[in-house]
């Protein structure tokens, strides 16, 4: 037979109950308890006070998204068994970084544990999405994240032992700059995952296009752009300079007919150019004075 769960008891309002009863103990020993009025006033104070040691005896409790990492993390859909490995080694170091976040305790540390498991919750989120990204968790889950967590047990370790602050600060400081390097990683390994989506996307978006052309549903742009450049030229053209239509090889042209030379006069203009030609008599020659003069003066 199946073995039933057990109910983990609710320590925050047992610690509120407490609170309650003690407060209001407290309160009927210094005063007297006598009037309606007294009661409601205790009975007030102590429900507050209760309330108040329930909220603080679970400080961290729904703050946690990752509390319950492998459930959300649905592994079991990729279908890489690479990716697959890495994602669930990625899993595990999300709860082991919850551990060594709740035993030291540190609001700093608090801090920056948060940021890294979020960052990596975002990197795995993508690997499951896109297995073939799986290659940039190799290093990480290999290396950066395991020497991480031992440093982390060995601060721990050590603080517990009752070190004095001024003994563990400078190593303590460097453990933060650590945390704060990894999560800058972390971070642009996100980053380049996402920037290889989006050259995904880009390359396809050609490919589709290019198949769009070369079935004939879309135009080629240098295509389309040269037809409008044609046809921009031929409007700015003036119609006196387009050049003179060929005539085809079915089309006779008529023999032309012999061209008459005619005489370089103006009658033979005007009937060059088609106009009646008017017998007008040629002018008379002007005497030649300078001649004459000069036949004179020798006589």
């Amino acid at each position: 037979m199946a073995r039933k769960p057990t109910k983990k008891t609710d320590n925050s309002m047992l610690a509120g109950l407490i609170g309650f009863g003690a407060t209001l103990l407290l309160y009927a020993l210094i005063f007297s308890l006598h009037k309606p009025s007294d009661f409601l006033l205790g009975g007030g104070l102590s429900l507050l006070a209760g309330w108040i040691i329930k909220t603080m005896a679970t400080p961290l409790k729904g703050l946690d998204k990752n509390a319950k990492s492998k459930e959300k993390l649905n592994v079991t859909v990729i279908e890489d068994d690479y990716a697959r490995a890495m994602v669930e080694k990625g899993v595990e170091m999300l709860d082991a970084f919850k551990a060594a976040r709740d035993r030291i305790n540190e609001s700093v540390f608090t801090r920056r544990l948060d940021e890294l498991r979020q960052n990596l919750d975002k990197v795995l989120r993508n690997v499951i999405e896109q297995p073939e990204e799986a290659r940039y968790l190799r290093k990480i889950n290999s290396y950066y994240l395991p020497t991480t967590l031992k440093l982390l047990e060995s601060y721990q370790s050590t603080k517990s032992q009752g070190a004095s602050y001024l003994a563990v600060s400078q190593t303590r400081q460097s453990v933060l700059d650590m945390l704060d390097k990894l999560n800058e990683a972390l971070a642009r390994t996100l980053d380049t995952m996402l920037k290889n989506d989006l050259e995904s996307m880009e390359i396809e978006i050609d490919v589709f296009d290019q198949m769009l052309k070369a079935d004939g549903f879309a135009e080629d742009a240098a295509a389309a752009q040269m037809r409008q450049s044609a046809h921009a030229a031929a409007r700015e053209i003036p119609i006196s300079q387009a050049p003179a239509a060929k005539a085809t090889p079915s089309t006779q042209s008529a023999p032309t007919a012999p061209t008459m030379q005619m005489p370089a006069t103006a009658s033979a203009r005007q009937l060059q150019q088609g106009a009646p030609v008017l017998n007008v008599p040629d002018a008379p020659v002007a005497p030649d004075f300078t001649r004459e003069l000069n036949e004179k003066q020798r006589n």
